[in-house]
């Protein structure tokens, strides 16, 4: 599976990018949703990650922030996921709005993420 990881935390993208990675995942990673914008909105949809986890908490733009600009380039098949230590802050309602699926809380669960990533593989090998 194709999945981009946006985190302003290094430590926790290089342990997601080294576990995911063993797994047999692409995992592709930014620190910065700036970068994160401008790389992702150059795609084709066919290039896109099938999965794109979101921090909701960054400096200089939040994950919503990012979803909403990444809104009209986004392919209906990419899966978002916001996670964040600040779900209490989170309006659910702007989260359905941009089409996230769901929120993970920090500190992040691996067996957490795993179900999530298995749970998708799953339904993208129904529809193919």
């Amino acid at each position: 599976m194709r999945i981009t990881i946006v985190d302003n935390d290094r430590a926790l993208l290089r342990s997601l990018e080294i576990l995911l990675g063993a797994e047999g995942h692409e995992v592709c990673c930014f620190a910065e949703p700036g970068l994160a914008l401008e790389s992702l909105g150059t795609l084709p949809a066919d290039a896109w990650p099938e999965l794109l986890l979101v921090d909701y908490m960054m400096p200089g733009m939040t994950g919503i922030d990012l979803l909403g600009a990444l809104r009209m380039a986004r392919p209906s098949d990419c899966t978002c996921v916001v996670i964040t230590a600040h779900a209490d802050q989170i309006s659910q309602s702007a989260l359905r709005d941009l089409g996230v699926e769901t929120v993970l809380a920090k500190p992040l669960g691996l067996s957490a993420l795993r179900s999530h990533i298995q749970v998708n593989t799953e339904e993208k090998n129904a529809r193919s």
